[in-house]
């Protein structure tokens, strides 16, 4: 009978410790979130990290630290972190392309592209993951495939300008600079405050080029002029 009642104390004992340590772990969880939502990053990994103490199963605080340690450029730390919630919850698509961004940072393409086609793979709605995988890709050289890529995240999301901006930067490396000034009027016309797009649109105007020939002329035929001079005067 003793043995009995053993056996049901140190089983609800254990139930309870259980659900102690969740209520814990849900509460360093929030106030990681709060902080972290606050910029507060010292506090932040300190209530997450005591949330993953409490609980080692808990994503949420792991995406969390690991997005502190991305923002902080410790992306060392980050591939560690991003890949452990990935070992918990696999299907996590945002995770899936924090690691590819992760990844890129480290300038490990390959590995950074094996992420963003999971993350495409499990949420093929998503634009900003087709962005960065094409962003992965013109850092590897495969500009045409980058292109295909930004296609398709302007079709799910015409409305961000950025994505017109970098698909403007591959048409010009392609040649098709027309195509690229097309772009960046559409950016501009989504985003007429940004500087950077005007400034990227003046360079590429046939307008302004021919302005630097002009001035390129000028130049060489004042050198010649005072070259001559000298020569002249000795």
């Amino acid at each position: 009978m003793r043995s009995m009642q053993k056996i049901i104390f140190i089983f609800l004992f254990s139930i309870g410790q259980l659900v102690l340590a969740k209520t814990k772990s849900d509460t360093f969880m929030a106030l990681g979130t709060y902080f972290y939502q606050q910029k507060d990053y010292i506090q932040a990994k300190k209530m997450l990290d005591s949330c993953v103490m409490f609980n080692n199963q808990n994503d949420h605080c792991g995406y969390y630290r690991a997005q502190i340690a991305f923002d902080e450029q410790d992306y060392k730390l980050a591939k560690i972190i991003f890949k452990g919630v990935l070992g918990i919850q696999p299907n996590d698509y945002v995770s899936w392309n924090m690691l590819g961004l992760t990844f890129m940072e480290l300038k490990h393409f390959d590995s950074a592209e094996f992420c963003f086609k999971n993350a495409v793979k499990l949420n093929s709605k998503e634009a900003k993951f087709f962005a960065n995988w094409g962003k992965n890709q013109l850092l590897r050289g495969n500009s045409s495939h980058a292109l295909e890529l930004f296609n398709t995240a302007i079709f799910l999301d015409p409305k961000y300008p950025n994505f017109y901006v970098n698909r403007a930067i591959i048409l010009e490396k392609l040649g098709r600079k027309d195509s690229a000034i097309q772009d960046l009027k559409a950016a501009q016309n989504l985003d007429p405050q940004n500087k950077n797009i005007a400034s990227k649109l003046k360079e590429l105007s046939p307008s302004y080029q021919y302005l630097y020939i002009g001035l390129g002329v000028v130049f060489v035929l004042l050198f010649l002029f005072l070259v001559f001079r000298k020569k002249k005067s000795s």
